[in-house]
C-alpha cells in the first residue's frame, strides 16, 4: 500500500485553491472598499471555518447529517454566484453601496459581515471535505497517509500562490 493518496493531494490542492482564490478576491475587494482590517477579516473567518471542520466528526454520519451539508454546500454556491456578480459590478467602477449608506455605518461594523462572510463561505465546503477524507481515511486504513495527502496538495498550491504572487 502506498502511503501517498492521489484523491487526497487532489481534495487538498482544491480546498487550497478554493481557499487562496476566495481570500485573495475578498482581499482586494475589501481593500478598495475602505480600511485594511476589513481585508483580513475575511480570512479570519476562512481560518475558524478550516479549524470548526474536525468538529463535524462530533456530529454522526448519517444519512440526514449529510444531506444537509450537501443543502450547505448548495446554499455556498448561490452566496458565490451572488458575490461574484457584486464583484463584477464593483469592477466596473460603479459603486456596489452608495456614499450615504457607506457612511451611516459605524466604522468597526464592517469587520463582522466580513468575517461572517468568511466564515460561512467556507465552512461547508471545507466540512464536505474533511468528512469525505475522514472517511477515505477509514476505508484505507491510512489515516496518516490521508492527512499528509492533503497537507502535501494545500503546500503545493500555497507555494504556487507564494511563487507567483
Amino acid at each position: 500500500m502506498t502511503f501517498l493518496v492521489s484523491d487526497a493531494v487532489f481534495t487538498g490542492a482544491k480546498e487550497g485553491l478554493m481557499a487562496g482564490a476566495a481570500g485573495i478576491g475578498a482581499y482586494h475587494f475589501f481593500s478598495r472598499l475602505g480600511p485594511g482590517r476589513l481585508a483580513a477579516a475575511f480570512p479570519v473567518g476562512m481560518a475558524l471555518s478550516i479549524a470548526a471542520a474536525p468538529l463535524l466528526l462530533l456530529i454522526s454520519e448519517s444519512h440526514s447529517a449529510r444531506n444537509l451539508l450537501v443543502r450547505l454546500n448548495a446554499y455556498e454556491f448561490v452566496l458565490l454566484y451572488i458575490v461574484s456578480v457584486l464583484a463584477i459590478y464593483h469592477a466596473s467602477g460603479t459603486p456596489v453601496f452608495p456614499a450615504r449608506m457607506l457612511e451611516r455605518i459605524p466604522p468597526g461594523f464592517g469587520f463582522i459581515p466580513a468575517f461572517f462572510g468568511g466564515f460561512l463561505f467556507c465552512a461547508p465546503n471545507f466540512g464536505g471535505a474533511f468528512l469525505f477524507l475522514h472517511s477515505r481515511g477509514t476505508v484505507l486504513e491510512n489515516f496518516s497517509g490521508v492527512a499528509l495527502s492533503t497537507l502535501l496538495g494545500v503546500a503545493c498550491i500555497v507555494l504556487l500562490f507564494w511563487v507567483f504572487r
